[in-house]
């Protein structure tokens, strides 16, 4: 089976190193080329569009930033609709709504191609590692029929339901996780206010039960001076708490934001809500306040 791969950020990159790593027949595509060069040298081939993974791969994986770059790949110019290939499966692991899912999954099948909305938690370590948890919306049957090649880079796969019940999950996931986010970035400000530093706390912490994978993963980019963008998106909101400024990592923010507008309009709860809170602080910290599109 030769697998596609479009969208290589850090997390995309991460699947599609693990996928050589095992020995898959890869072809990926990027917005921006450059992006393909270390995977081209480790073995991946690199097409100059959309289309062209369509025309060559069995299954088509995307790893994309929101909804409307999934719907840019699917059905723009020179996108897979247009060019009647070979691939008759897409995995999205991008986060959106479940609407936007559903929307997509439907125009694929009026065009014979199946879908799973599949995104993914545990960021590019994860994927390396091949211990990602994965949420997926679709057939069963298709599942089962992909399974073992979605094992190579996800230890935990789950089928919820139907189309978009991947996402739902998948937003539930986001609002653990941002609430976290916003409760680490507090105990540093405030900590950093009190004379200790947020290194220092964070690994006084380990072992408690204020302890969490989140928090490990903060401290580790904090000692190995290679941040992920976990260590980076609190460290920017506790700058914006303790009134430090725009935070540096406004653009993390902003992609992150994304997931909680999300969540905030899926969650049966009111402006009062963690959530609701979570969303005014990432706000504050120097993201985007515009709606999602704009």
């Amino acid at each position: 089976m030769r697998v596609g791969f479009a969208g290589l950020g850090d997390l995309g990159s991460a699947i599609a190193t693990r996928l050589l790593n095992r020995g898959v027949d890869l072809v990926v595509w990027n917005r921006s080329p450059d992006r393909a060069a270390a995977l081209v040298a480790a073995g991946a081939r690199a097409v100059a569009s959309p289309a062209q993974l369509a025309m060559e791969c069995d299954v088509l994986l995307l790893c994309l930033t929101d909804a409307s770059a999934a719907q840019a790949v699917l059905f723009g110019p020179g996108c897979l609709a247009d060019a009647g290939g070979r691939c008759r499966l897409v995995v999205d692991h991008s986060t959106y709504s479940p609407a936007d899912a559903r929307a997509l999954g439907a125009r694929l099948a009026s065009s014979g191609v199946d879908f799973l909305d599949a995104p993914v938690s545990g960021g590019a370590a994860g994927a390396l590692s091949g211990s990602l948890a994965m949420m997926i919306g679709g057939d069963p049957d298709i599942l089962a029929r992909i399974h073992p090649l979605l094992s190579a880079y996800a230890g935990n796969i789950s089928h919820m339901g139907g189309i978009g019940s991947g996402q739902a999950a998948k937003i539930c996931n986001q609002i653990i996780i941002f609430a976290t986010t916003a409760a680490l970035a507090e105990a540093f400000a405030t900590s950093r206010a009190n004379g200790i530093e947020p290194q220092a706390l964070a690994a006084a912490l380990e072992g408690g039960f204020a302890d969490s994978n989140m928090l490990r993963e903060y401290l580790r980019g904090r000692r190995t001076g290679d941040k992920p963008h976990m260590t980076n998106i609190v460290d920017g909101l506790a700058d914006a708490l303790s009134g430090a400024g725009p935070a540096p990592s406004a653009g993390l923010l902003h992609q992150a934001l994304k997931d909680i507008r999300i969540a905030a309009s899926l969650a049966p709860t009111n402006r009062h809500s963690p959530i609701a809170t979570v969303r005014r602080l990432f706000e504050r910290a120097g993201a985007d306040p515009r709606p999602p599109g704009d």
